[in-house]
């Protein structure tokens, strides 16, 4: 769809029956996922943001948010060669990133080895499930947020109130009227889908 492919920042300017709209995301969805694997619920055991390493001396900004979500994305897609070379799979991240237009500021930031570093504290940071990383997972995990996007969007179609899907967020009509309490619907919506999904899935 159209609206997955402006830039985030030009969402709000949307309309849905000429009225505004309110966009709600899953915070760390592939991370927390993960976690639940391993059988921890991250936000009420852990309830840190899981993309924070001020610990290990990183100054936290937009970017570099952005930088090791990308991180995690081709780190979780990207398996280890036969040898189980962990330095072939992380020049596999690196190449991706020097690759990416929207990453083009990295380069003027960090050094090869920097990244590489910040990819060993990421990883550091997640020590329960750093088995995943590497190991291909990717695919299911985009499988599992697949069928809780798929609850979200039958529900709203069945009461024929439009929601627009972008990958782990969700963007629907700001009316008072037709959903209670603003964006507190679909807020509730998104935490009942991901609990019957993870507890479908997962012990």
């Amino acid at each position: 769809g159209w609206w997955q492919r402006i830039r985030s920042h030009d969402r709000k300017f949307i309309r849905i029956n000429n009225n505004p709209v309110v966009e709600i995301d899953f915070s760390g969805l592939h991370i927390v996922i993960l976690y639940s694997i391993v059988g921890i619920d991250y936000w009420n055991k852990i309830g840190k943001d899981p993309y924070d390493l001020s610990d290990y001396g990183y100054e936290m900004d937009d970017r570099t948010r952005n930088l090791l979500k990308f991180i995690l994305l081709v780190s979780i897609n990207a398996k280890k060669g036969k040898k189980k070379e962990l330095s072939q799979a992380k020049k596999v991240v690196l190449k991706e990133i020097r690759s990416d237009d929207d990453l083009s500021w990295v380069k003027t930031v960090f050094t090869n080895d920097q990244i590489e570093q910040l990819i060993d504290d990421f990883a550091d940071y997640h020590k329960p499930i750093k088995q995943y990383f590497y190991s291909k997972k990717g695919i299911e995990l985009q499988y599992i947020d697949s069928l809780i996007a798929e609850l979200i969007i039958n529900h709203f179609t069945r009461l024929n109130i439009p929601v627009l899907c972008i990958h782990d967020s969700f963007v629907i009509e700001w009316n008072k009227e037709k959903l209670g309490d603003e964006e507190e619907s679909l807020d509730w919506l998104m935490e009942i889908s991901y609990n019957k999904v993870i507890k479908d899935n997962f012990k």
